[in-house]
């Protein structure tokens, strides 16, 4: 049976071979180009990097090194184990002097050594070809770099001899000096260690400095007293402002305040009153109150009584104003000691800081003695030694490793350089052949290309496994700029509506976006996002969380899905908008709800404001099907795209299986769900 399909235009080519590949390894060869060019490629960065780093390698100057190790040193004739160090940093600087070469170079003359060397080197030639440096105790190493490696051979072996000649027959001269010289320096270094004393000295007792340890010096151990007994005093002031507050309250309570020695005074008094009363309670039990007032001896305890109550009422108004007294007194005794103390200990962090920088100051003359005492025990130690050995001394200068003949010059041409240049090359060369097909495939992605997808003609292709292949129409890989612009309008290899609906680009969704109106807008959205024509029509206010940017499908299928950037930012324009929960997204003007017909209508309008290409194509579905394409080009399981998309039915889903790239699928968290347009 025939395909009902209307073919695409251009012509076809039926597979000559039984088994060709898969379309989708056809489009994954494709998508890197021809292999001709790729090749080209390949091979021209490798010609280019080998024929520049050979032409680098042939015409970069060659240059020679070679050197030499000499031994200097100063010792007995009769003892070699009294052998010191023979040279100074004058000794190397002498090495590389221009008096020195100028003997080198009239030896290099005698010998002949110049007739070789065109153009023949001057004495300044000389100089900038060589050095001398320390080579750790009594070598030093000398260096020689140029293009002739016989000459250097010869400077060498010619420097080291005009040397050693030069140094032996003024070693003995040398030594003399150098020994008063260090008789001299003893003397001044004697001299500067007795003046460093008295002045270390002068120092410690003007400033009064104990040691070098802070703690045991005077105005540090004051600081310390002083910083103590100041928490003493603030907490003997705490408690005096308590005692007073305490009298305070007890004062207005109506309870007295008496000291403990004026207390046991009043305690007496009461004590009697209080026996008066009872003998008067007693005697009021057998006599009348006119027989009592009669009786001398009653009525002169009751005088008593009265006169005692009078002593205890005023014993206790005195007790409590000595008490008072008291207790501010000791306020006041308490704060100035208080004040007292943080003066004196101002006064001694003055001092203090005064004595720190003292005290460092005393430190670094202390560094300074010492430093002078260990020169002064090297340069006597030096004496000494030349004492030991003061007859017979002399220098000597060793040659302990010859200078030799340079065979490979630095820089020359071998083949183990050219292996290793073709060895960067061919790396190079892959990593630009790869750095292109990522270019390659880049800008076809941003150009919203379509991937490639080969269409039967006639009978619909069967299993890989020995049966026919699928016709392929080569149109679709050899469309012009201009057309893949615009929509893919791909077709799909099987019956059904995903191979009916028409595939967007994401420039035609954008431009539908652009041109819709605010409903437009939102079922554009919803649509790329996910959702099917009869969620968005039942979609309610309560079903968006703004907040989290994602939206809850509770018809049908349970999901949430996260919304597009654009999506909620049009949303949160239109939020205030909503009445409750409940309200529908989609409403007329008279508060009905959208039906299918409208929302094809929504899609229809905005595909003719934006001026596409076949815009009576586009349909509701034309915008799933291209979001469910999205999706399967990541490489997404199709088991798990109805988590995203919502239910599609397995006839329909078969028809996605040649969008999805080869290989183990993707989990829905491994894919980008957002639709590349925001």
């Amino acid at each position: 049976m025939h395909d009902q399909r209307p073919a695409l235009e251009g012509p076809v080519v039926r597979g000559a071979h039984p088994y060709p590949e898969p379309p989708h390894m056809r489009a994954r060869v494709d998508s890197r180009g021809p292999r001709s060019g790729r090749i080209g490629l390949f091979l021209g960065v490798f010609a280019l990097i080998v024929a520049v780093g050979a032409l680098y390698q042939w015409t970069r100057p060659v240059e020679y090194s070679s050197e030499a190790v000499l031994r200097i040193s100063a010792g007995s004739l009769q003892d070699e184990t009294s052998l010191v160090q023979g040279y100074s940093v004058e000794d190397l600087e002498g090495l590389v002097s221009r008096g020195l070469f100028e003997k080198v170079y009239r030896h290099l003359v005698d010998r002949g050594a110049l007739d070789a060397v065109a153009p023949a080197p001057k004495v300044d030639d000389l100089l900038a070809m060589v050095d001398a440096s320390p080579a750790g105790g009594d070598m030093v190493r000398l260096y020689a770099r140029g293009q002739d490696g016989q000459f250097l051979y010869e400077l060498l072996n010619s420097w080291y001899e005009i040397y050693r000649s030069g140094r032996e027959s003024t070693g003995e001269v040398r030594n003399e000096s150098a020994y008063n010289e260090a008789v001299k320096r003893d003397a001044v270094l004697t001299e500067k260690l007795a003046a460093k004393r008295a002045q270390l000295e002068t120092f410690r007792r003007d400033n009064d400095v104990v040691s070098l340890e802070r703690g045991e010096n005077q105005v540090l151990a004051e600081l310390k007293q002083l910083t103590s007994a100041l928490a003493t005093a603030k907490e003997k002031e705490v408690e005096a402002e308590s005692r007073m507050q305490s009298a305070r309250e007890s004062l207005e309570l109506g309870i007295p305040f008496v000291l403990q020695e004026d207390q046991t005074a009043l305690d007496a008094l009461k004590l009697e009153a209080s026996q008066l009363r009872e003998q008067l309670a007693g005697l009021g039990k057998k006599y009348t109150a006119t027989y009592m007032r009669l009786n001398p001896e009653t009525r002169k305890m009751q005088e008593r009584l009265a006169n005692l109550q009078q002593s205890i009422s005023e014993s206790t108004e005195a007790a409590q104003r000595r008490g008072l007294e008291d207790v501010r007194r000791a306020l006041l005794d308490a704060r100035s000691s208080r004040v007292n103390l943080e003066q004196r200990l101002t006064e001694q962090k003055s001092k203090a800081a005064v004595f720190s920088t003292r005290h460092s100051e005393y430190q670094g003359l202390t560094e300074e003695l010492d430093q002078l005492e260990l020169l002064s025990r090297e340069v006597k130690e030096k004496l000494l030694s030349m004492d030991v050995n003061e007859g017979g001394m002399e220098t000597r200068v060793e040659l302990v490793e010859p200078p030799y003949r340079p065979e490979r010059a630095q820089g020359a041409f071998v083949w183990s350089d050219l292996a290793k240049l073709a060895i960067v090359a061919l790396l190079a060369s892959f990593l630009i052949l790869r750095l292109f097909d990522y270019l390659a495939r880049e800008e076809r992605t941003s150009s919203d290309s379509p991937v490639q997808i080969f269409q039967h003609i006639g009978e619909p292709p069967r299993s890989r496994a020995g049966m026919p292949a699928p016709e392929v129409d080569l149109t679709l890989t050899q469309k012009p700029t201009e057309q893949l612009d615009r929509s893919p309008n791909l077709s799909l290899p099987h019956q059904g509506a995903a191979a009916e609906a028409r595939e967007l680009s994401a420039r035609e969704v954008l431009a539908l976006l652009r041109s819709s109106g605010e409903e437009g807008r939102l079922v554009v959205g919803l649509l790329i996002s996910g959702l099917q024509i009869s969620e968005i029509r039942n979609l309610r206010w309560g079903d968006l969380d703004i907040q989290e940017g994602s939206v809850e499908v509770t018809e049908g299928a349970r999901r949430r899905l996260e919304m597009s950037p654009a999506l909620l930012a049009y949303l949160r324009e239109v939020e205030g908008r909503a009445t409750s929960a409940q309200q529908r997204v989609l409403t007329h003007v008279d508060g009905y709800p959208y039906t299918d017909e409208d929302i094809e209508g929504l899609i229809a309008i905005s595909a003719h404001d934006a001026g596409l290409d076949r815009a009576d194509e586009v349909l509701p579905e034309s915008i799933r099907h291209t979001y469910i394409s999205f999706l399967v080009r990541q490489g997404v399981r199709l088991g798990e795209l109805p988590s995203l998309v919502g239910p599609v039915p397995p006839s329909r889903m078969r028809t996605y299986t040649w969008l999805s790239p080869p290989g183990r699928g993707k989990g829905v968290d491994e894919v980008d769900t957002t639709y590349p347009l925001y």
